[in-house]
């Protein structure tokens, strides 16, 4: 069962409540991205098993798009019938796509608390004129009888920790993207991470995903308190890996461009209630 609450606030933002003592006083919540899931590179065991960690230690999943895959559609230049798995070929394609991927997300939809929308899924609503993310999210939603919401490609979530006696109310605010652009080999994109920083306030913490990378990357920013003083706040900019094993295909676009390996997984952001305040980091999910 979740050890927290969760309120939609508006269709982009979301609040995630805690309840904290002096002894229960660290979070975990899981942050994946570009799972790719019905490309046949995409690493199914992993997925599970950091979806089955989160349900044993109770943390939330926030999915940062591009869930499907769904290149092979008659619309798309990218298709190719070798790159389908078995159970997804037919004149059904996309009706298959969603009712296998909620037949694989729904022992794990308790936690799964939202899935952004992003360009894999908008292609398919552009051309097909069916929006695969809402129908799964819908469908998960009403077989388990628990909200998976389907958020637009940019959102918001308030982490918000109260003590258990009442009051001493902490949040942390993280903005999350799916994330756009290249990713060069030597900056793997952390040039972008410092534009988002000049253009994204409130926010101590900045997640995205698109490019297949896995980093942290803590940008310092003056700020001034309400006793006058000037004092700096760390805005931690997290960037999520795929679980799409694109290298090992020997062929196609990433192979093509001789592209290196990429990460494979997802990230634990770790949250610590002290007394000064809430302390947050991401670790490497394994």
């Amino acid at each position: 069962m979740p050890t927290y609450n969760v309120e939609r606030l508006s269709s982009h933002a979301h609040e995630i409540r805690w309840e904290y003592t002096a002894d229960d006083n660290v979070f975990w919540a899981l942050l994946t991205s570009d799972r790719h899931w019905d490309n046949p590179h995409s690493d199914h065991d992993l997925q599970e098993r950091h979806l089955k960690q989160a349900q044993e230690i109770g943390a939330p999943v926030l999915d940062h798009g591009d869930v499907f895959d769904a290149m092979q559609t008659k619309h798309d230049p990218r298709r190719d019938y070798d790159s389908l798995r078995g159970e997804h070929k037919g004149r059904d394609y996309l009706d298959r796509l969603v009712t296998t991927a909620m037949e694989f997300f729904s022992p794990n939809a308790e936690h799964l608390v939202s899935v952004q929308q992003c360009n894999h899924e908008t292609a398919v609503l552009d051309n097909n004129n069916t929006n695969l993310l809402r129908r799964l999210c819908a469908r998960l939603s009403d077989r388990n009888d628990t909200p998976v919401d389907a958020r637009p490609m940019e959102g918001w979530t308030r982490f918000r920790f109260e003590h258990e006696g009442g009051g001493n109310v902490k949040t942390v605010q993280m903005y999350s993207h799916h994330g756009s652009g290249g990713s060069a080999d030597v900056t793997k994109g952390t040039i972008q991470a410092n534009r988002r920083a000049a253009g994204i306030s409130g926010a101590q913490i900045v997640c995205t995903g698109h490019i297949h990378r896995s980093w942290e990357l803590a940008i310092q920013q003056k700020t001034l308190q309400r006793n006058g003083e000037q004092a700096q706040e760390k805005q931690l900019h997290v960037q999520l890996p795929s679980y799409k094993r694109e290298w090992e295909n020997k062929s196609g676009f990433h192979v093509e461009k001789e592209r290196k390996p990429r990460p494979v997984g997802a990230r634990w952001l770790r949250f610590e209630v002290t007394p000064n305040g809430v302390h947050y980091t991401t670790l490497e999910a394994e």
